[in-house]
């Protein structure tokens, strides 16, 4: 049965300082425990603390076995409160690498026992796909505690506490802010690259009633479609399954709110406590806090920036539910660990947290997304790129720093065979270098559409703005000028003969 995630209420280890500390003593070294008395009452404390104070290493000791053994485990579970925490599929204890194999279905062929003796000992290798995860996020949380501000808290059980809540309360909210948004980016990009399934339903903004009713429908449909072996659900094509206790459904808040659980429940032959289990809700579609966006990119590789018009239907609403087996998210720790170093110049002790996760999708599991209004992202006429940067050193190889202009995301070819033989060589983001007088063809893709310019890079100078046209274009032919239509001629009068 699916239960619904909770989160960890740190504050009810409030007035347990005590049996925290006896829990560090009894793991602690023989030193320390001859150094520093065990917990009996409050009136410990003072002594506890004054123990610790007084000798670094002992503190050192106290400090890190409090936030590395009691600090992570809160944070875990403070963790848990990410509503994707249950799609999480747990830790990679070994290596960077995840390979997901898929077996297909057997072939079919003929029974025939005239042909046994050509069949009985040859090979029939099973039809194998396989994938591979690789770790794709790694950053670290800090946090500083003085070492007065330590001194305070053996004031009394309170203030141990709190100075452990602040120190968790730090680290894990950012913890589970990105780790949220690491899950939301990895969901809707794989929305809006096409490698979702995607079915249209009639949503009417001013018929909330008749709209949620639709998407029920939609629902009870997909539900049962998803129990059966079918291909056109999942990414690679593969003849699968998925269980309806697998399905997780995750919405936004607004169509949330409009969606009757009960009529859900019924779609999918559940119970209505069973359906609150697997319905996941997040604010908006477009929520990523992009203020820590451009950090996270920086620290998750295959991160792609969203362009304005992806970010424009997004922020439609157009988007209503996601369906998903609960494997398709192929999500890890790598590393999940907490330490704690003290800087004996400044007494102060840095805090910090380590995390290594893998954000992948599987493509051989169901995922299908309801919108209003299917994404199509409309390409430009030419794709603009100025050169920013131009240096040219003493063999002559000409560098051209390129960036992209138009407000889309393009990939540049690396591998055009004309560049290849002219010793050119072209960067994934167009940045290319060329030996002197070379030509050089800048290549690239937008939505599945070509565009293609060739340069020489030797002429072309920093600042200069390039226009790569749509492979296939035809030039526009220019306009001939009009040529205004000659006056008529006047014939001339004839003479009148004289008198």
């Amino acid at each position: 049965m699916a239960t619904k995630p909770t989160r960890a209420n740190i504050d009810v280890i409030n007035g347990q300082a005590g049996r925290i500390h006896n829990y560090l003593w009894q793991n602690a070294s023989p030193h320390f425990r001859d150094q520093v008395p065990r917990y009996e009452s409050t009136e410990s404390l003072p002594r506890i603390g004054e123990s610790l104070a007084q000798n670094p290493g002992l503190w050192n000791e106290w400090l890190s076995g409090l936030v590395d053994k009691i600090g992570l485990t809160l944070v875990r579970s403070a963790t848990f409160y990410n509503q994707f925490q249950e799609l999480r599929k747990g830790n990679l204890d070994y290596g960077q690498h995840i390979e997901e194999i898929f077996v297909q279905e057997a072939e079919l062929r003929d029974f025939d026992p005239n042909k046994a003796h050509a069949r009985e000992l040859r090979r029939t290798p099973a039809r194998v796909q396989s994938v591979f995860h690789t770790v794709n996020f790694s950053g670290q949380y800090a946090v500083t505690t003085s070492h007065e501000g330590v001194r305070g808290a053996f004031t009394s059980e309170g203030g141990v506490m709190d100075l452990l809540n602040r120190i968790i309360t730090s680290l894990s909210n950012a913890a589970i802010t990105d780790d949220r948004d690491l899950f939301l980016y990895t969901m809707t990009r794989q929305i809006l690259d096409g490698a979702v399934r995607v079915e249209t339903i009639d949503w009417d903004e001013a018929d909330f009633n008749s709209s949620a009713k639709n998407l029920a429908r939609a629902s009870r449909s997909l539900g049962h479609r998803l129990t059966n072996p079918r291909r056109d659900f999942n990414t690679s094509g593969v003849l699968t399954t998925s269980s309806v206790d697998d399905l997780y459904l995750i919405i936004d808040a607004d169509t949330r709110a409009v969606l009757d659980v009960d009529m859900l429940a019924s779609a999918f032959n559940v119970s209505s406590t069973e359906m609150v289990g697997r319905i996941i809700v997040i604010d908006e579609w477009d929520s990523i806090k992009f203020d820590r966006f451009e950090q996270l990119r920086e620290n998750t590789d295959s991160m792609v920036e969203y362009t304005p018009q992806e970010m424009s239907w997004l922020a439609s609403g157009a988007m209503k539910m996601l369906i998903v087996d609960r494997n398709w998210f192929q999500m890890y720790d790598r590393l999940f660990s907490m330490n704690s170093t003290f800087v004996g110049s400044g007494e102060y002790t840095n805090h910090f947290l380590n995390v290594k996760r893998v954000y992948a999708v599987s493509p051989f599991a169901n995922a299908v997304a309801f919108v209003s209004n299917p994404f199509t992202e409309s390409v430009p006429d030419e794709l603009e790129v100025v050169v920013s940067q131009k240096q040219v050193n003493e063999l002559g190889y000409t560098a051209l720093a390129i960036d992209l202009v138009s407000p889309v995301v393009a990939d540049f070819d690396a591998g055009v065979e004309d560049n290849v033989l002219n010793n050119v060589a072209v960067m994934p983001n167009g940045s290319l270098i060329a030996p002197e007088g070379a030509d050089a063809i800048l290549r690239a893709t937008v939505g599945g559409v070509d565009y293609e310019l060739t340069i020489t890079p030797d002429s072309v100078e920093a600042g200069a703005t390039l226009a790569l046209p749509k492979v296939g274009a035809e030039p526009e032919e220019p306009e001939e000028p009009e040529v205004p239509d000659p006056e008529p001629e006047v014939p001339e009068e004839p003479e009148e003969p004289a008198a």
